[in-house]
């Protein structure tokens, strides 16, 4: 490990604001094989990282995720309870992304790190567009499964609402909103966009039940057959708790734009409140301006995230009419 990785990963808590540098393949693979010496090494590579984890596949396909945060090594627990609950609701094709594998803290690396086996599929993104009306369905089909779960019964399995107190969250707020507003002079839009996150009151929506969410459904988390659009997987249920279905659909807005999310919609089987698009655009408008900021800080390409915003803040055209009975 070199001397800036170590000055990152300190062992005691991280207070800093800002995410630390990814890791490299080869910091990945040495500390894979110190813990399982019998996992494949030889060929790793870096197939994702985000706010919270970098993520490496090795050669015999198992894929480790190393926290970039001294709290993210507190979450394999809880996800694990999650996918536990999660496995028995949704149908038995639907491959989860279970640890097997759990590091504990050493002087090499101080946070816990996880492997689970690769869950086969391509991204949403990457299937060709003649099956994007069967990929629609079966997203629809997938939330309206996961969303059906009681509220209490979510509740018993020990799933709650998301808040400012919980590891992070601050941070990451805190973080988003000083990144956008360095961000002026990308596009009208995304100056818009920014003048609107910065005025818009940040009250929370008072809702009359609450959902089994996922939050996280980008196109990479959800994993398709390239041959059929049939899902084959969801991974990355770090941040599962009890919310607005709506933020479901967030990434589809984002993703796809309007026309999209209203497809999937059209095929979800609950019956959406009144409120629930309004509170859909504020989502998505509200997110899709943090994630350009964090993707600006890290220094990735920010294309994708510059149209996931000018998609959130266009007119919704496709709205069915008011006559539709189950909206």
């Amino acid at each position: 490990m070199s001397d800036s990785e170590s000055s990152v990963h300190s062992s005691q808590p991280d207070e800093s604001k800002t995410p630390p540098p990814p890791m490299a393949p080869d910091t990945a693979a040495a500390l894979i094989a110190s813990s399982f010496p019998h996992v494949d090494t030889t060929a790793v590579r870096h197939i994702g990282g985000h706010w919270l984890f970098d993520v490496f596949r090795t050669s015999d396909d198992w894929v480790f995720r190393f926290p970039r945060w001294w709290w993210c090594g507190t979450l394999f627990e809880p996800e694990a309870r999650t996918l536990d609950f999660v496995g028995k609701v949704l149908p038995a094709r639907t491959r989860l992304p279970r640890v097997e594998l759990l590091a504990e803290p050493s002087a090499s690396f101080p946070y816990r790190f996880a492997g689970h086996r690769f869950v086969p599929g391509v991204a949403t993104d990457s299937v060709d567009e003649s099956l994007m009306p069967t990929v629609a369905r079966e997203i629809a089909a997938f939330l309206g499964v996961l969303h059906s779960v009681p509220e209490a019964a979510a509740k018993a399995a020990g799933f709650r609402p998301v808040t400012s107190e919980d590891p992070g969250r601050q941070e990451w707020f805190d973080l988003g909103m000083a990144v956008s507003a360095r961000l002026r002079g990308l596009d009208p839009v995304i100056d818009g966009a920014i003048d609107w996150l910065h005025t818009a009151p940040m009250t929370p929506p008072v809702l009359a039940e609450r959902q089994l969410v996922h939050t996280s459904l980008d196109p990479d988390h959800l994993l398709v057959d390239p041959a059929t659009g049939s899902l084959l997987g969801v991974i990355d249920w770090t941040d599962a708790c009890l919310g607005d279905a709506g933020r479901d659909f967030v990434n589809l807005v984002t993703w796809r734009g309007w026309g999209f999310a209203e497809e999937v919609l059209a095929l979800y089987p609950r019956r959406l409140d009144s409120e629930f698009r309004s509170r859909l655009r504020r989502m998505s408008q509200w997110l899709s301006v943090i994630w350009l900021a964090h993707v600006h800080e890290q220094g990735l390409d920010e294309g994708k995230a510059i149209a996931g915003v000018r998609n959130a803040f266009a007119p919704n055209e496709f709205q069915p009419s008011a006559s539709n009975g189950r909206r």
